[in-house]
């Protein structure tokens, strides 16, 4: 959907924080007013899409972790929400290298990238999706108040994904060109994940995730990648019945048995402040046998986040406090 995009540099922001969770009609307060607003936020501007309301303990799976537009440097636009509920999830690759950068200073430029591109060339009042996910397994806000909508679960941002034909339908545009190659395991892990969270939270279909040929004449999002959206709706299905995210194999991808530590690596999912679980728990133990000791609890808190600073920076990777492959790869190595 986006041209290539400029090689990555090191964003300005990496605020940090994390999946909490959030009631079901819990009210949202208006977008930031500025980039004084958005800092002051620090922690707190970074959120995942959160976990189900305490009512609903069949649907207890946590979303993932989503960078904000404030976090990853967006412009400054106004934007307003739609009452009501999207219908329909419309599913979108970048046609953009397959690269094999999976930094998060990456996906928050590629996010920056995008933006300029859809502002500048395409003449799109913001990005034209909603959310993006990277090949490194990274989530993203795409257009600005998205988030917050989604959080409020009443009420959307238009956006400007399907052209013609943008009302109801929310849009996820995943890093990569896939008509011959698939999504990674992290990425496709991350789409599943952020994909049954909107679904729970706006109580959209799972059979209604489709692809952006499904209501245009393009080829986005790639024919390989077309094939498996079938795929993609039993994962998110099974995600809502049981609660527990469910994660197919994709042709091509490492099967889970004997795997060495970067193929590994691409399969797991990418942690920060707020997730919780047993990846928690596994990571918590390998930090402290990597020698910085963490409680292994299953949630990923302040203790924890500090102790993945001090093991990145040992290791000499940067230090954004957030597990993804590059963190997990190293971490797996040492246990």
């Amino acid at each position: 959907m986006t041209r290539a995009p400029r090689p990555a540099h090191r964003p300005r922001h990496a605020l940090g924080a994390g999946p909490a969770p959030l009631p079901r009609h819990r009210a949202a307060g208006p977008a930031p007013a500025g980039r004084r607003t958005a800092l002051a936020g620090a922690m707190a501007a970074v959120v995942a899409a959160g976990t189900a309301a305490a009512a609903a303990p069949a649907h207890a799976f946590a979303g993932p972790v989503v960078h904000t537009t404030a976090a990853w440097g967006a412009r400054r636009v106004r934007t307003a929400r739609t009452p009501g509920r999207p219908t329909e999830l419309v599913i979108h690759h970048m046609a953009s290298p397959n690269t094999s950068a999976t930094s998060l200073d990456h996906a928050f430029a590629l996010a920056r990238q995008c933006q300029a591109d859809h502002m500048d060339r395409a003449g799109f009042e913001d990005s034209g999706q909603h959310f993006t996910v990277t090949r490194g397994g990274h989530c993203l806000e795409g257009r600005t108040g998205s988030l917050a909508a989604l959080r409020a679960g009443d009420a959307y941002v238009k956006g400007a994904h399907v052209g013609g034909a943008n009302t109801g339908k929310l849009g996820i545009e995943c890093e990569g060109t896939y008509t011959t190659a698939l999504p990674t395991p992290a990425q496709y892990r991350a789409l599943v994940q952020l994909a049954a969270h909107i679904c729970r939270r706006y109580g959209i279909r799972p059979s209604a995730i489709s692809g952006h040929r499904d209501h245009r004449a393009t080829q986005c999002p790639g024919d390989a990648f077309h094939a498996q959206l079938e795929t993609l709706r039993r994962d998110v299905a099974r995600t809502l019945d049981s609660g527990v995210l469910s994660v197919s194999r994709l042709p091509g991808h490492p099967v889970g048995a004997r795997r060495a530590p970067a193929e590994e690596a691409d399969s797991l999912p990418v942690l920060g402040p707020g997730s919780r679980g047993g990846h928690v728990r596994r990571a918590q133990r390998l930090l402290t046998s990597a020698g910085h000791p963490v409680p292994d609890t299953g949630t990923f808190a302040t203790r924890t986040r500090a102790a993945v600073v001090a093991f990145q920076r040992a290791e000499r990777i940067a230090p954004d406090g957030f597990i993804g492959p590059v963190t997990w790869r190293r971490l797996l190595a040492h246990g």
